[in-house]
Parts: C-alpha cells; structure tokens; sequence
C-alpha cells in the first residue's frame, strides 16, 4: 500500500480486472474502520490510475485532499525525488520473451 516511506513509488497491487470492484471496497472499509487524525498517501507515480481510483472515494465533505510535489531546491541539479520505473507486461511469458535475452530466460524457465 502506499505510504512506505522507504520505496520510490508504492501503490495498490490488485488482480488485473478486479479495480473498479476491489479498490472502492478497500477505501471504504478504510472510512468504517479505522480511525485517524491525519492519513497520508506518499510517494505515489503521477499515473497510477488505482490509486486515482483510490483516493475518488474520498469525499470533500469528510477530507482535505491536497497534493504536494516536492523539487530540488537547486534549479541547476537534478531532482533527486524523481526515480525511474519500468513498465512491465501483463504476464511472465510476455516478459521472458520480450525483456530479457536468451542466458536469463533460460534460468529462469527452470525456476520451481
């Protein structure tokens, strides 16, 4: 879930094809049962549509939603807050074919 503090980017892992059931049921059990005073989101990837999902199921009348973007203080460096991600395919056998050469899809094919 979102919010470790320690991973670049974090977000919600949900069965291909289950979001729009899934993801407003988890929101709403977060409402009905637990109980905070602040509850922040963080480190979440600008497109991540399940967390947009997410976070719709929030209304105005109960919560203050905001967004914060943090840059570098220093224009001239880069922006140590950016961090890089691959998008990956929808499937194991997608990925030995297309994302890694011939060596590891071989080791891999003989993992348990």
């Amino acid at each position: 879930m979102a919010g470790n503090s320690i991973a670049d980017y974090t977000g919600l892992i949900c069965l291909p094809g289950y979001e729009e059931e899934v993801i407003p049921a988890f929101a709403a059990y977060i409402q009905q049962k637990l109980v905070w005073s602040s509850f922040n989101v963080k480190s979440i990837l600008e497109t991540d549509t399940r967390m947009s999902l997410f976070l719709t199921n929030f209304s105005a009348d109960s919560f203050e939603l905001s967004q914060l973007r943090i840059q570098s203080v220093n224009e001239e460096e880069p922006d140590i807050y950016l961090a890089p991600y691959v998008s990956l395919p929808d499937d194991w056998e997608q990925y030995l074919q297309n994302y890694v050469g011939v060596n590891t899809r071989a080791i891999a094919l003989h993992l348990p």
